[in-house]
């Protein structure tokens, strides 16, 4: 690998032993850190999801072309957008729901019947793009993908369903090879090389758009259409999208950039996602139920517990090697890994934060391991207190905190932003680290603060 600013050789580092420069991810160095371990759980993908978000933070999650890996990893959110979808569909769901106990059931009834078909494999589309780092596809290619791909796979499931006959127990062997062959097609079009973040939500987009067209179909013919619409909205999150994200993202994985190849589907590696998929759709059309119970109007069993499971570990595991492999791949610009041998700061290391611009200049303050230091107007939070008529600084702006690892800078959800050497603003509540002699500043600039260990 190559130091993006000497071009030096260096190894898995935190610093370039050469110049000294940081290797960071932006905001995201300590998740990235986690998963290049592959110690990313779930608590730590959710960690951001109802902080407080701008405007700017929405574009960012659409956003699909970046000058390079290391750009896309230094803007990469966690993901949050999903939740605020999810909540906004559900509103508007129950606000139907409510319309129906007063006399408009007619005005209503498709709408709902849609809204709540989309609530959650939508959703779980949207947490899968929010997950995927570089973004070879643009996100109305994805929607383009469900609504062409919903259509030709309930089509041909339907029509194979028909001929062949038989009971639901069989519906797996037709309806997860046409996802796939939805897939690779797109792929085969696309021609690009794709990444395993990438095939998660290929095939997500393929299993939403089969989720949304089956719900519709099952929910209007339906004597019981609101018991009906519950639940297999409700099993929407161990569903079709949970089936074929997998085992499309482990083909990617198999294809390892490479255009598709028919021998990729008798690698173990897809073989065996793909036979988890059709295992977990085989317990969910299973006669057998095991320990159903109902919760209000939904019914719930053991089957559907252990899909669950089953399915969100196996997207945990792939979204763990995604990320690894997202680390590993370098255009010109240094991605480096952080693994065990990343040397820790001793616990008697010492580090002072110094102001070298705004009316504190020359102000040192010591930093002292594990207590961060705030940086604000507030006379009662803050460590390194500024005046109350400092342009663009919040009560509580920034706080810098001595770890084990090294030096971690936060932006604490200010109005105007922490800056870092570069002239990128940080991503609010997200650590950055900092190296010896590295600056930022405040909002406008007028207060610039350095490191020094």
């Amino acid at each position: 690998m190559k130091c993006p600013a000497c071009n030096a050789d260096i190894g898995i580092v935190r610093a370039c032993p050469v110049c000294g420069k940081p290797i960071q991810y932006g905001g995201n160095t300590v998740i990235f850190q986690q998963a290049s371990l592959s110690k990313l759980s779930w608590r730590d993908i959710f960690s951001e999801t109802f902080r407080r978000h701008h405007s700017g933070d929405t574009e960012r999650v659409f956003r699909s072309s970046f000058r390079s890996q290391a750009d896309a990893l230094s803007q990469w959110q966690k993901p949050w957008l999903f939740s605020r979808v999810f909540l906004i569909l559900l509103l508007i769901a129950l606000f139907m729901m409510k319309m129906f106990d007063v006399g408009f059931l007619p005005t209503f009834l498709y709408p709902f019947v849609m809204i709540g078909s989309t609530l959650v494999p939508l959703t779980l589309l949207i947490l899968l793009w929010e997950l995927n780092i570089l973004r070879h596809i643009a996100f109305h290619e994805v929607l383009l993908l469900v609504l062409v791909g919903s259509l030709f796979s309930i089509t041909s499931a339907a029509i194979i369903n028909t001929r062949i006959g038989g009971p639901a127990i069989i519906a797996p062997f037709t309806e997860e090879p046409i996802k796939l062959l939805v897939a690779v097609a797109f792929m085969g079009i696309k021609k690009k090389p794709f990444s395993i973040l990438d095939g998660l939500v290929i095939g997500a987009a393929a299993g939403c758009g089969f989720e949304l067209m089956e719900t519709l179909q099952y929910t209007v013919t339906s004597e019981y259409l609101l018991l009906e619409l519950l639940n297999r909205g409700f099993s929407a999150f161990w569903g079709h999208v949970l089936y074929t994200a997998p085992f499309v993202g482990a083909l990617c994985w198999v294809m390892n950039g490479e255009p598709f190849r028919l021998g990729h589907l008798v690698d173990v590696r897809f073989l065996l996602f793909f036979g988890l998929g059709m295992g977990m759709h085989l317990l969910q059309n299973s006669a057998t139920l095991f320990f159903q119970f109902r919760v209000g109007l939904l019914f719930i069993s053991f089957n559907n517990i252990v899909q669950l499971i089953l399915l969100w570990a196996a997207l945990l595991f792939l979204v763990n090697l995604g990320f690894r492999q997202v680390l590993q791949k370098s255009t010109g610009h240094t991605i480096a890994l952080f693994d065990q041998s990343s040397k820790a700061l001793p616990s008697e290391a010492t580090a002072s934060l110094v102001c070298n611009k705004g009316p504190l200049q020359g102000a040192r303050v010591p930093l002292e391991m594990g207590k961060p230091v705030i940086i604000g107007r507030d006379p009662s939070a803050c460590g390194v207190v500024l005046s109350s008529a400092a342009k663009g600084i919040s009560r509580a702006h920034c706080k810098v905190t001595l770890t084990g690892a090294g030096v971690l800078l936060r932006d604490m959800d200010s109005t105007y932003g922490t800056f870092g050497q570069d002239g990128r603003r940080l991503p609010p509540g997200q650590d950055v680290f900092l190296a010896n002699r590295e600056s930022f500043s405040l909002a406008n600039g007028s207060n610039v603060f350095e490191v020094q260990m």
